[in-house]
């Protein structure tokens, strides 16, 4: 999470793929300010994990997830100002498509 920090995704609405349990982005959004985050999860398990643990970290606000994949992402193009994944490109159907 400091490498999107660094990397200049400080503001805005970010996109993140397979977020599991979704602590990467919580982190993320603790660290900026009026910032937003939508996470693309497989698995439907892992979402409500993630739902539980922004609700932990009093983020439910700011945070949305929705289930779908990366090769079948539910948006259309230029929907965010960001996008990142930490730990999931191994889960990947296609790595070089998504």
């Amino acid at each position: 999470m400091d490498t999107f920090i660094k990397a200049g995704i400080t503001s805005g609405s970010a996109f993140e793929i397979g977020p599991g349990p979704g602590y990467v982005g919580h982190e993320w959004l603790t660290q900026t300010k009026g910032t937003n985050l939508t996470g693309c999860e497989i698995s439907k398990a892992m979402i409500d994990v993630a739902k539980k643990n922004a609700a932990h970290y009093n983020l439910s606000d700011r945070v949305h997830y929705v289930e779908g994949s990366g090769l079948h992402m539910p948006f259309a193009d230029s929907s965010f100002d960001a996008v990142f994944s930490n730990g999931s490109l191994h889960e990947w159907e296609d790595p070089a498509q998504v």
